[in-house]
């Protein structure tokens, strides 16, 4: 095909093209009318939190409370794991603000390049090598993660570390580093990668470096927790106790600008502990609510008010079942069948998460050069979903300037106003048309993976051979 050797004669330009016009942006806005979380102009908005929590510690004040610190011009609540607040914070917070925000890009820039890197030189094709660049640097979802700061870029380098240590797995190369590493990226910034653990620890290769990153992040949590200097606004493990057995004192309403927002307790919200019971609290809720959200579960419930939250949990207890039917198989055959299990485990957190924005999809496109060119046609069907993302949605179509959206004097508002202009839910007529074009390519891809692990038990299970002979 003439596409396919134009894009392998000149994929790494097209790559080099796409990231330096996405870095322009950055600078001089020109693609932010195409993303629905650009709307409030406030560029960095994810990352000041993470410089403001080190400055916090630093204080003997909680890495929860965001607006106890003044690093930025204004932040968003942090919430990742408190160590992120040391292990990127300390050095981030020795910057100006801004100068922090362009620092956290470049370092972010590096580790898509190297992700590119570590996809490419293991891609089976020529075309997947030239494109692994292009879709790790050059996707809407990209140029979200960057322009709102956000630490999801852990998250993307995570995952490439894990696919490609159960690459090297199948190959019969050392994977323990690769994989070591990989988990600990995700679960010090967020545990997406915990529901795909089962499936890594099937490959004997990966076993030890599972136990060890669980191991490392055990002791380094429960340091945050019990340590006073870590932890200097602790709530008290009996409150802790309580809020697991009893999740709705956790919040309290507060009445602002005529509106009553549920919020958390500042007895919990300001305990290390928050990040856990945020987590346990998220898994629980589907909400249709929020325009900037792309989910699965918020396009069917705005569709279908009266659908049960538990599901879109479906996917997740097949992942387990996947998951357990890998203990089942040779073990050649496992390191390839994990894989597509660690995938549909990608696929499963965006069904059954509710807060998914479409920076969160970067990871996923991560699978896209790691399947180009496979043999089963699944995998075709996978690749081509996954294009999609690719293609802004149709929010750039209808955005309402009314709500003085992608202009400096918005970014200059109070977050509650902010989040006014959220609850008047300005699209509910044109929703479900934007949130399509993210929830049919994961949808589609679901159902690709879906049927691809089927074939995997199907032919490597033995005794499912012998009971059919």
């Amino acid at each position: 095909m003439k596409i396919e050797r134009f894009v392998v004669k000149h994929g790494y330009l097209l790559a080099a093209a796409g990231f330096a016009a996405m870095l322009l942006s950055l600078k001089y806005g020109f693609l932010d009318g195409f993303l629905a979380s650009t709307w409030h102009g406030r560029q960095g908005c994810d990352f000041f939190a993470i410089p403001r929590a080190f400055e916090n510690l630093l204080n003997h004040k909680s890495i929860y409370n965001s607006w106890a610190g003044g690093f930025g011009p204004y932040t968003t609540w942090y919430p990742y794991h408190p160590a992120l607040s040391v292990f990127l914070g300390s050095w981030l917070s020795l910057f100006k603000p801004w100068a922090a925000y362009a620092a956290f890009v470049v370092f972010s820039s590096a580790i898509l390049i190297c992700c590119g890197y570590l996809i490419s030189i293991r891609a089976e094709n020529e075309p997947a090598k030239k494109l692994a660049y292009f879709f790790l640097l050059c996707s809407p979802a990209a140029y979200l993660m960057l322009w709102a700061g956000q630490a999801q870029v852990l998250v993307v380098l995570s995952s490439v570390l894990i696919m490609a240590g159960l690459l090297d797995a199948e190959k019969g190369r050392s994977a323990g580093a690769l994989i070591f590493f990989g988990i600990l990226a995700s679960l010090f910034s967020k545990p997406a990668v915990l529901a795909a653990l089962p499936a890594i620890f099937s490959v004997r290769q990966c076993r030890r470096a599972v136990l060890y990153a669980l191991a490392v992040y055990a002791a380094v949590s429960l340091a945050f927790l019990v340590v006073p200097s870590l932890n200097p606004q602790a709530a008290g493990f009996d409150k802790i106790v309580d809020a697991l057995l009893n999740p709705e004192r956790l919040f309290e309403r507060k009445l602002a600008f005529g509106t009553v927002f549920l919020s958390y307790r500042p007895e919990f919200l300001f305990d290390n502990s928050i990040h856990w019971l945020n987590m346990r609290n998220l898994s629980q809720v589907v909400r249709a609510d929020n325009f900037e959200f792309v989910s699965v579960s918020g396009f069917f419930t705005q569709l279908a008010p009266g659908l049960k939250p538990w599901l879109f949990k479906i996917p997740t207890l097949l992942l387990l079942a996947f998951s357990a039917a890998l203990f089942f198989m040779k073990e050649e055959k496992r390191p390839r069948a994990a894989l597509y299990c660690f995938v549909f485990s990608m696929l499963a957190f965006y069904i059954g998460y509710d807060s998914v924005y479409e920076y969160h999809y970067v990871p996923l496109l991560a699978a896209i050069p790691v399947f180009y060119g496979g043999k089963n046609p699944a995998l075709k069907y996978f690749c081509l979903a996954g294009a999609l993302f690719y293609v802004p949605t149709s929010y750039f179509w209808v955005r309402n300037p009314a709500f003085g959206h992608h202009t400096a004097l918005t970014a200059q508002l109070p977050l509650r106003s902010i989040l006014l202009v959220i609850a008047a839910k300005p699209y509910d007529f044109w929703l479900p048309a934007i949130r399509l074009m993210r929830v049919l390519p994961v949808i589609a891809m679901f159902m690709a993976m879906s049927y691809i692990m089927v074939i995997e038990m199907k032919e490597n299970i033995p005794w499912r051979k012998q009971r059919s002979s």
